[in-house]
């Protein structure tokens, strides 16, 4: 699973950008070829063990961390119905939904 950090990194390189014309630059690649090439892969690598966990049986950082960077980057993930179920799932975890419900307003 270490395809998740090379996603983070693609999006690393738009959120710490300065120059607003690279920004575009970068968010018309993120948007062209980033998200499908890895939201693809997500979702084959989800469907293929199952559909509700990314690694084994039960939920581990894998599912975490991907959670937090769809969720970081607001996606309409309607094309990716394991991944959409994936991030209802997750997010209905009591104890995530808690922390939802009373964190921080933040930008990210």
């Amino acid at each position: 699973m270490l395809i998740i950090f090379f996603y983070n990194a693609d999006y690393h390189k738009y959120f710490y950008e300065k120059d607003v014309a690279k920004r575009a630059e970068i968010m018309k690649s993120l948007t062209e070829t980033s998200n499908p090439r890895y939201l693809k892969a997500f979702e084959g690598i989800l469907v293929a063990n199952g559909g509700k966990y990314f690694v084994g049986k039960s939920l581990t950082w894998v599912d975490i961390l991907v959670a937090h960077t769809l969720q970081s980057i607001k996606l309409d993930l309607g094309n990716y119905p394991a991944l959409q179920n994936h991030m209802h799932a997750f997010h209905e975890l009591p104890k995530i939904k808690e922390w939802i419900q009373k964190r921080p307003d933040t930008e990210y």
